[in-house]
């Protein structure tokens, strides 16, 4: 089945193909060094999101990528977009903070008790749904620091031509786990007028004609 392709590369010889192969290696060891060092500067495990469906509509669309931040002193405000996921979820979800709520913590000193800033809870919803985020937080009743990715700080619009992506059904009961599937559209454009007529015109121009004793004369 691969005869040709064993052929070519007994032909290449080993270090040839030795040489291509540390050329590849190199490559992705050099995008993995990079996402890396984007993760570290800004402090998040995606810097880089796409935009998989339109509940932020018509603020971010489908195939839209995300540039995150998650500074780890940064208080999140009414407003704000961020990316979460949830404990157990397989994608991570991109949406607005509707309300947030300040715990403080109470610090004893011998003498004196003081509070200081504590954790913050968030409530978020999406700004082409109807109700909160409630039921995706999976019996959670607000989000924690722990369980944002990322606070979003730029995007590029339709990077990625994403048309149709089904919704994610899960049976808690069903152990068997699909992956969705990803349908990507491709638009094919029309000719431009005229580019048939000229074909025709230089088919006929261009046809071989027949032999003179093939053809008929009257007298």
């Amino acid at each position: 089945m691969f005869t040709e392709e064993l052929r070519a590369f007994r032909r290449l010889g080993f270090r040839h193909v030795l040489l291509q192969v540390l050329n590849f290696a190199s490559v992705i060891a050099s995008g993995l060094m990079i996402w890396k060092g984007l993760g570290l500067i800004t402090n998040t495990e995606s810097p880089i999101v796409v935009v998989l469906s339109g509940s932020m509509e018509p603020a971010f669309y489908r195939g839209d990528l995300l540039f995150l931040t998650n500074p780890a002193s940064e208080r999140y405000h009414t407003g704000d977009i961020t990316v979460y996921k949830i404990p157990g979820a397989d994608i991570p979800i991109v949406h607005r903070v509707l309300e947030t709520h300040d715990v403080s913590k109470t610090v004893k000193i011998p003498g004196l008790d003081t509070k200081q800033p504590g954790d913050q809870l968030l409530l978020t919803k999406g700004d082409n749904n109807y109700v909160d985020d409630i039921e995706l937080y999976q019996g959670l009743d607000w989000l924690e620091k722990k369980h944002i990715v990322g606070k979003v700080r730029g995007h590029r619009s339709h990077l990625v031509n994403i048309r149709q992506i089904p919704t994610l059904r899960r049976l808690r009961h069903d152990r068997d786990e699909r992956l969705p599937s990803v349908k990507i559209r491709i638009t094919r454009y029309p000719r431009p007028i005229g580019v048939n007529t000229a074909r025709i015109i230089v088919a006929v121009l261009t046809r071989p004609r027949p032999p003179s004793y093939l053809v008929s004369s009257s007298v």
